[in-house]
């Protein structure tokens, strides 16, 4: 054999033997060893053993092979199956290459550039989560606040061995079984709103075999969502949600505005946008993804303030330059010669408007829509289907570049109401006949979609009543998807309540409406409801007033106790309620055993009423000891029926005589067998009685604070209160989060009493503040007083912290904007906080030193409403009237040249003290000892040292006395006697 054989056949090997196996096999491979064995005798000696060695071993392997890759291809072709059967229902794209041109899919979660704050909490508890046993998280909160760019961005985050992806729409029966076959760990996120979720969640509540299956739902309210879906409820009863709110403070919110414009303007090439310090603060309280809005459509139109700081503004802002961006986009619908123009930009935008917002089923039903329109009303079909098309084309959901929906999906989708809220604000007609004849599905998606917008965009309530008029099925509907993603909303609520009394309910209607709703959600539905259903009493009771009398007086009770929790409509509950005792004490005189209990209900009910008017304090402890005694005897003998209700009139007692003054011992006699009840309840069922434990607690702090010298108990009740409510509120915030911020404000004021209002009371305080705040933004008639009084708290606990002045006056100041408001409105009920809010502001503003003009007028403003309030009523208001003296004696004696007024100031604010101290000395006596004080410096001031010897002298016996009895008053003592 020649070298050149040699050469050939080495060759051959080379090719075979060593390059060939770094080569792809095909499915043809499996014929190469055969191949290999036939051409081994023109290359070699086929009898040398060289050959037959490798004729043997290419044989074997021909033999082999083929085997082999029958069970490879097949197992690929299986995996690559299992795969495509789980794409068909998980999008594993979480997030997404945002374009290149400026858009508004930027603000999409699902595009990576998006920036996301405060996520180190979240990321801990979803961390948590996930080393759990439990399958399913939810994140809840209210529009744009960041539920779905958190999920995305941690869900993104996670390492390689979890599979991830967004389940798609309508594919929540499948899920579980495709995702499962594929037999991986996966981490599913899942919008709550998608249809299906039950069958998904349910699914993965009975997957209990390998591949874990993890769903990581984002929802509005998880409660509501348990309220909606009674099936899925069952599975997330236990899940603790992980709530989401707008977050940081002003500062805070400055801060990632600036960060967020530059952010937007560096990725479109512009400069970076200026904007003045206060636009923020005039904004509010946000969500994040308001900030990114107004930050993009800054960037984008190159400045900053916008035209408006109002959220419904600036979206109808950024609406206005997606419209401006179609005008030189190719591919737009034209209208002729003009292109473009002004005419044909209304009537696209007005068709994706009505298209993103009815979310027509099909093209078909699409041009019905486009026809209602008043500027396409006039136009072919032709020209609307190029529109519907072009839409389509335009604008698809995040991730979907083939197939998709027929109709278009503009997005964000709250700009896109914001749009139809503007437009038909300016042109009814245009509303009202897009609005006009639709059928039940497209009320129901146009439903939807408004209620979810409203607590950002406010008018979205109003149009919502147009959808449902006096439809009751579109009515239930509505109810439905508000307890759902807004609960907390108050105009919606009271929308809904203008719909209810529109509707012409019967009973079964009312009753169902009524059922439906849960405690404390929907205030003033419910009054709309109690008012329909006492009408419908009042109507049976004429035809039969034996059968129906009992169910009357208790639809006025229940109807005052709706009233009560509304704001603004004290005097229609305390009527109410009136009628009702009436009612129940004529019927119990016939029938005791039959009609007590009912009796000492309504009239607890009217201690209740009576106590939010001033001057009917007397009336209403009287009210609340009769229901009192007739509970005592009641659970005597049915304990289990009635010692809640025993426990409920005791603590209402409580309230009634601390109200009254000069009973605080009664008062906390009462709040503690309240609390001892309760808590033996809430030992048998804490999920029925833990949230009255903790009101109970809530009120014992504030009688142990009035108490005097209590002030550690009075900061542990109020802790207990503040931890159970914690707890409730992790599981359900629409209905306890109030509680809370009450309970918070609450320890803010016994901690600066028992400790001297450090930096824990003003944490506290600010905490309650924070909710309230959110909580007024919705329902102000019911909130903005409870947000007055933590206002004027906060403002205590930051002026009693060194060096925070100016923040406690900027507090109090605001306290004080919105109790003149609503004493301008209901002087007989918040006049009385209104004197406190500006004794509190007059205290602030001496502090800040150079505002003592504005102190002094605000301190004799007080002392005005107060002497006129304590004259009609001494006992509940001469403390703040002693109090309001003492601080008008300071004042005028630190202004100097009004010297006989601050010892006139000074020695009234003594007098009312020291006869209060004889009444409640622990209580009182260190306040007399402050009021001697000041009279005996402003005295000396005077030149009047006799008078201020012996004003010092009585300082010193007091100070002695209050020595004895708590150690933390021989420094205050030391003081004294060395002062002279």
């Amino acid at each position: 054999m020649t070298n050149g054989d040699t050469q050939q056949r080495q060759t051959l090997w080379a090719v075979l033997l060593k390059k060939w196996p770094r080569q792809s096999f095909g499915r043809w491979s499996v014929y190469i060893p055969g191949i290999v064995v036939l051409l081994i005798p023109v290359f070699m000696d086929k009898a040398s053993p060289e050959a037959l060695r490798l004729s043997s071993a290419f044989g074997i392997l021909a033999l082999l092979l083929p085997a082999w890759m029958a069970r490879h291809v097949a197992s690929k072709d299986k995996h690559e199956s299992l795969l495509k059967t789980r794409d068909d229902v998980l999008d594993t794209s979480l997030k997404l290459d945002p374009p290149k041109t400026p858009s508004l899919d930027w603000l999409a979660p699902r595009y990576s550039q998006s920036i996301v704050y405060a996520r180190q909490n979240v990321d801990r508890r979803l961390d948590a989560w996930l080393k759990s046993s439990e399958p399913i998280m939810i994140i809840d909160g209210g529009p744009l606040v960041g539920k779905k760019r958190m999920a995305l961005e941690w869900a993104d985050s996670l390492g390689p061995e979890w599979e991830r992806g967004w389940l798609k729409d309508h594919k929540g029966s499948e899920a579980v079984e495709r995702i499962a076959g594929y037999g991986k760990d996966t981490v599913v996120v899942v919008d709550g709103a998608s249809s299906h979720f039950a069958d998904l969640v349910l699914d993965v509540d009975r997957h209990k075999t390998p591949p874990q299956i993890r769903v990581l739902m984002t929802v509005r309210d998880v409660q509501g969502l348990r309220i909606a879906d009674r099936y899925a409820a069952a599975v997330i009863k236990d899940v603790k949600p992980l709530h989401l709110k707008p977050t940081g403070d002003t500062g805070d919110r400055e801060r990632w505005f600036e960060e967020l414009c530059r952010h937007y303007a560096d990725r479109m090439g512009v400069p970076v946008p200026s904007h003045p310090p206060g636009f923020i603060r005039e904004l509010g309280v946000v969500p994040i993804g308001v900030l990114h809005a107004a930050a993009f459509a800054a960037a984008r139109a190159g400045t900053v303030p916008l035209r408006s700081r109002e959220v419904e503004e600036i979206m109808y802002e950024l609406w206005q330059e997606e419209l401006e961006s179609w005008r030189d986009m190719p591919g737009v619908p034209s209208s002729g010669r003009e292109g473009v123009g002004d005419a044909q930009l209304e009537r696209l935008g007005h068709a994706v408007v009505a298209l993103s917002l009815l979310k027509p089923a099909n093209p078909e039903i699409a041009v019905k829509v486009l026809e209602r329109i008043p500027t396409l009303s006039g136009t072919d079909a032709g020209t609307q289907r190029d529109i519907i098309a072009w839409a389509t084309r335009m604008f698809r959901p995040p991730g979907d570049t083939a197939g998709g929906p027929s109709v278009p999906e503009f997005s964000p989708g709250i700009i896109a109401v914001a749009a139809f809220l503007h437009t038909a604000g300016n042109d009814s007609n245009f509303g009202h006949k897009l609005l006009s004849f639709l059928t039940d599905v497209e009320a129901f998606a146009v439903l939807r979609r408004l209620v979810e917008a409203a607590p950002l965009l406010p008018s979205a309530g109003a149009w919502a009543g147009v959808v449902i008029g006096s439809n009751f099925t579109r009515l239930t509907n509505a109810v439905e998807i508000t307890l759902a993603t807004s609960p907390a909303n108050g105009a919606l609520d009271r929308e809904l309540a203008r719909c209810a009394s529109g509707c012409d309910l019967d009973e079964e209607r009312t009753l169902l409406l009524l059922e439906l709703i849960p405690p404390g959600l929907l205030p003033t539905m419910k009054v709309a409801l109690a008012e329909l259903r006492v009408k419908q009493l009042r109507d049976r009771v004429q035809e039969n007033a034996g059968k129906y009398e009992q169910d009357l007086a208790r639809a006025l009770c229940t109807l005052s106790t709706r009233l009560g929790g509304v704001g603004g409509r004290s005097a229609e509950a305390l009527d109410a309620t009136q009628e009702g005792v009436a009612m129940f004490r004529r019927l119990a005189t016939e029938n005791p055993g039959l009609y007590e209990p009912d009796l000492a209900v309504a009239l607890n009910n009217l201690a209740v009423d009576l106590g939010k008017f001033g001057g009917r304090d007397a009336d209403a402890v009287g009210a609340v000891q009769e229901s009192v005694t007739l509970y005592r005897r009641l659970a005597a003998n049915y304990p289990v029926q009635h010692e809640p209700d025993l426990a409920r009139a005791l603590n209402t007692l409580a309230e009634r005589l601390g109200d009254t003054g000069g009973h605080s011992n009664d008062a906390l006699r009462a709040a503690q067998e309240s609390v001892i009840i309760y808590r033996r309840l809430a030992a048998e069922n804490p999920t029925q009685y833990e949230s009255d434990l903790a009101l109970a607690l809530n009120n014992l702090a504030t009688r142990l604070g009035n108490a005097g010298g209590r002030g550690a108990e009075a900061v542990n009740a109020a802790q207990e209160a503040v931890t159970i409510y914690r707890r409730l509120t992790a599981d359900n915030p629409a209905l306890h989060e109030p509680a809370l911020a009450s309970a918070l404000d609450t320890l803010s004021v016994q901690l600066g009493e028992a400790e001297g209002r450090g930096a824990k009371a003003v944490d506290v305080a600010q905490e309650s503040v924070d909710i309230y705040r959110l909580l007024a933004a919705q329902n102000p008639a019911l909130y903005e007083p409870k947000l007055a009084r933590a206002l004027n708290n906060l403002a205590v606990s930051l002026g009693d912290t060194g060096g925070r002045g100016a923040q406690a006056l900027n507090a109090a100041q605001e306290s004080v904007t919105i109790y003149r408001r609503l004493a301008a409105a209901n002087p007989a009920l918040h006049e009385p906080d209104l004197a406190a809010g500006l004794n509190n502001l007059a205290i602030r503003l001496a502090a800040a030193g150079a505002h003592r003009a504005q102190a002094l007028k605000a301190t004799k403003e007080s002392i005005s409403i107060h002497r006129r309030l304590a004259a009609d009523n001494p006992a509940p208001y001469e403390p703040a009237l002693a109090a309001a003296l003492h601080n008008l004696a300071i004042d005028l004696g630190e202004a100097g040249g009004h010297g006989a007024q601050a010892v006139e100031a000074a020695q009234e604010s003594v007098t009312i003290y020291r006869r209060l101290s004889s009444g409640n000395p622990a209580l009182y006596q260190p306040r007399l000892a402050l009021a001697l004080n000041a009279l005996a410096a402003n005295l000396d001031r005077a030149g009047m040292q006799t008078e201020a010897s012996v004003a010092w002298r009585e300082l010193v016996h007091v100070y002695e006395g209050l020595a004895r009895q708590d150690p933390q008053y021989k420094a205050a003592l030391a003081r004294v006697q060395h002062s002279r």
